[in-house]
């Protein structure tokens, strides 16, 4: 995805590049735009052309001198001396002669190499936007689970005493203010801006940096993903304050293994930047993470441990949500008779009482007082996460209440880890529901290994579990389903477990198969608005087909009655 608004005002090559490039060559070539992709490209820009994972950026090279580039930054390893070029005004040759620099002359158009451009390119967008997250104050949030919800509460207790609040990850990007969403300066109040990542692509981050200071943004909460510390997308950020949620087992596919996945996400707190960290001190990896903070950084842990400096206590679930106390460290407790404060929130689950205790710790670490942390209380969680699903408006109140003990609870989720999946299942559990229906599936081209896993979680804390396709992409839809029942006990009745392949059938099943006192948990897509079979992404959305059997209940009472 490309920024909107790129460009502000011309920058010298020599402003924005790293000192080791310089060159008299070039160093005075003025620059109104940085683009990532070459179909961006317009007339005065610089492209960096990276190699990426799936698509590398050298190959376009030619696009991007076409477009207008008037420099042109390539990863180093790239046989360039091979390759010929042309300009839109005459076509010539691409000769090297600066075997340091491997500065290329194409008409004027200078072609540089650079090693670790991908980790390079947020240092050099950053340059270009003049630094915008140093006039920020970036509070980051990594972990496995809990980041989306998490940014969610704490944007919204933001904007609630602040005005507004930038925030960017898996639901999108944009600015937060007095219940509606702005994106790009315009007030759009079904979405945020689908950037198609957590954390988004170097140059789009720098660029929406920007923005938010010539909006007077203030503050920031950014979702950080493993992917995008791993990849350098975050390179050139000022961070203020950095949490952590937890680390369970997630993206084996790209990280590998648990070590490597772990020390991504610790990279966030080794930030130069950091003047404050929050850590879940329940979590095993807590250490580890601690460890990495400089002895500058104000750190503070969240938990139900003895030892957490906000320590969780006096937890009651109930049909309206849940309360606790959290007991308030000394020298952050300025506005407090008593050394705890109650909390209560409409959310559910224990999971989510770590995910308002650490918005908490931010808060109060931030400087702000309790008052801000009783904002809590009004604030629902975010789509797809934990989001109970409503009967359609158009029916009346009437028939609502008529039907309300025949219609079970159902709730949407985006959990698609082992460990997401075995805390909503134990969460809604918690509740008392007669039966607790789960509806999940499995990604395709991702970790295999966490498939089984799932399936003996659901087998073990779901009293009806149906498996369905969840994101196939390229991979076949039937060897997924295949390996997630290789975790379940082949002696399981099938009046307990069910395949059902197409997901809407599955949702539609459940919802209409299941009790009033019943509970259905549709896992693993939450938010997202579309399926991926074969690599095309087909409209789809849990929360609709939720909807959908919602009314089907409705109709068939409706019949019945008549």
């Amino acid at each position: 995805m490309q920024a909107k608004e790129n460009s502000i005002h011309s920058r010298l090559l020599s402003q924005i590049l790293p000192k080791s490039l310089s060159s008299s060559e070039y160093d005075d070539r003025a620059v109104n735009g940085v683009c990532l992709d070459s179909r961006d490209i317009t007339p005065g820009n610089l492209f960096l052309a990276c190699a990426g994972m799936n698509v590398d950026g050298r190959q376009f090279i030619q696009q991007a001198i076409e477009n207008g580039a008037v420099a042109v930054v390539a990863e180093k390893g790239f046989d360039l001396s091979t390759k010929t070029f042309s300009s839109p005004a005459k076509g010539f040759n691409k000769h090297s002669d600066n075997s340091n620099d491997s500065l290329a002359d194409i008409d004027s158009v200078p072609v540089i190499e650079l090693e670790g451009l991908s980790h390079q390119a947020g240092f050099i967008a950053s340059r270009y936007f003049d630094n915008p997250s140093k006039k920020l104050k970036v509070i980051g949030i990594t972990g496995t689970n809990g980041k989306t919800t998490t940014a969610h509460l704490l944007s919204e207790v933001l904007k609630q005493v602040t005005g507004c609040c930038g925030i960017a990850g898996t639901l999108g990007m944009g600015t937060v203010v007095k219940g509606e969403i702005v994106v790009k300066g315009e007030i759009d109040g079904n979405s945020l801006l689908d950037t198609g990542f957590t954390t988004p692509d170097a140059v789009v981050l720098q660029a929406q940096f920007y923005e938010w200071v010539q909006t007077g943004v203030e503050w920031v909460v950014l979702e950080v993903s493993s992917h995008g510390l791993d990849q350098g997308r975050l390179n050139g950020t000022h961070f203020y304050g950095a949490v952590l949620t937890n680390v369970t087992r997630d993206h084996f596919d790209y990280h590998g293994d648990f070590e490597s996945y772990s020390k991504a996400k610790q990279t966030l707190f080794e930030w130069p930047s950091l003047q404050v960290g929050i850590l879940n001190s329940d979590d095993d990896c807590c250490g580890p993470f601690q460890n990495c903070l400089s002895s500058s950084v104000n750190a503070y842990t969240y938990g139900f441990g003895l030892d957490a400096d906000f320590k969780i206590s006096a937890l009651n679930l109930s049909a309206q949500g849940l309360n606790f106390d959290l007991q308030i460290p000394t020298d952050l407790n300025t506005d407090l008779i008593s050394d705890s404060i109650t909390l209560s929130s409409p959310l559910f689950g224990e999971f989510n009482a770590y995910n308002l205790a650490a918005t908490s710790a931010v808060l109060l670490s931030l400087g702000f007082d309790t008052a801000a942390i009783q904002q809590l209380d009004k604030v629902n969680g975010p789509q797809g996460r934990m989001q109970s699903i409503v009967m359609d408006s158009t029916i009346d109140d009437v028939t609502k209440s008529e039907l309300s003990e025949g219609v079970p609870t159902v709730i949407v989720d985006y959990a698609h880890t082992p460990d997401a999946l075995e805390n909503i299942l134990k969460a809604v559990s918690a509740h008392q529901y007669h039966k607790v229906w789960c509806v999940f599936g499995c990604g395709g081209d991702r970790d295999k290994g966490k498939r089984p896993l799932m399936g003996r979680i659901a087998e073990r804390l779901a009293d009806q579990v149906i498996i369905t396709d969840d994101n196939p992409r390229l991979e076949n839809a039937a060897d997924i389903v295949a390996d997630i029942v290789a975790g379940i006990d082949e002696n399981m009745t099938g009046s307990k477990f069910q395949i059902i392949a197409d997901r809407a059938e599955a949702i539609h099943n459940a919802i209409l198969g299941a009790g009033g006192q019943d509970i259905v948990v549709l896992a693993g897509k939450g938010h997202e608005s579309y399926q991926d079979i074969n690599g095309i992404k087909k409209p789809f959305s849990d929360i609709e087909q939720a909807k959908t059997a919602l009314a089907l209940i409705h109709v068939q009472s409706t019949r019945e009655s008549n």
